[in-house]
């Protein structure tokens, strides 16, 4: 279903508890602050009314950046409603994550723009990109490409989430290769990109999508 309201404004409507408890029929909400909550629920079962009591609280959440530079919209506004601090891998953790493949990167607290408690976030990163699918030509997603990186540094201008591709978009796009290459297809259309910009490593050659 659609919600024919802005982002901001649901986002605020899940921070006010008595809001969201008034939107669920035989809620009651009998006390609440900015990380609990407790209250009943009532349901009638045919000739049955059944009462249940119970609690909630904010435990912990993923929180991520977009491009190292800023926070996501939601953590925003959750922010405005509870205090939160990071909790990075211990040495140990950190260890097995290297181990396993996965990359890490330290991303400063003022890419969240708060105190987030620790001098540096260690996450986890990922990569958002447009699935253009398989059956796109790949002189297509090809030029699709260079007209991005033509325009990447005004992108970046822009809005700071593309600051990763502001100067070297190839740079970000092998980034992203390398951190998932085994999990999906690569598309012709950026192999040729890669290749042309000398970053391409033969051992992708195999998940080259067959057009």
């Amino acid at each position: 279903f659609v919600i024919e309201r802005p982002a901001g404004e649901v986002w605020r409507l899940f921070d006010d508890i008595p809001a969201v408890a008034a939107c669920l029929p035989g809620a009651r909400l009998t006390e609440h602050d900015a990380r609990s909550a407790k209250g009943t629920m009532a349901v009638k079962l045919g000739p049955i009314t059944a009462q249940f009591a119970g609690s909630a609280a904010i435990e912990g959440m993923l929180i991520y950046t977009a491009g190292e530079t800023q926070p996501a919209p939601w953590i925003t506004e959750a922010s405005l409603a509870v205090d939160w601090a990071a909790l990075n891998p211990s040495a140990d953790e950190i260890a097995t994550l290297k181990k396993k493949g996965f990359q890490l990167i330290d991303v400063p607290p003022s890419a969240f723009r708060r105190d987030v408690h620790t001098p540096k976030a260690t996450l986890l990163p990922f990569y958002w990109g447009f699935d253009v699918g398989s059956d796109m030509p790949a002189d297509d997603v090809y030029k699709m490409l260079t007209i991005i990186e033509k325009h990447s540094a005004e992108l970046a201008q822009l809005d700071p989430s593309y600051s990763q591709i502001g100067s070297k978009m190839w740079e970000f796009q092998k980034k992203a290769l390398d951190a998932t290459w085994e999990l999906c297809p690569i598309h012709p259309g950026l192999a040729k990109y890669l290749r042309e910009k000398g970053v391409w490593d033969p051992k992708w050659d195999s998940k080259i999508a067959t057009m």
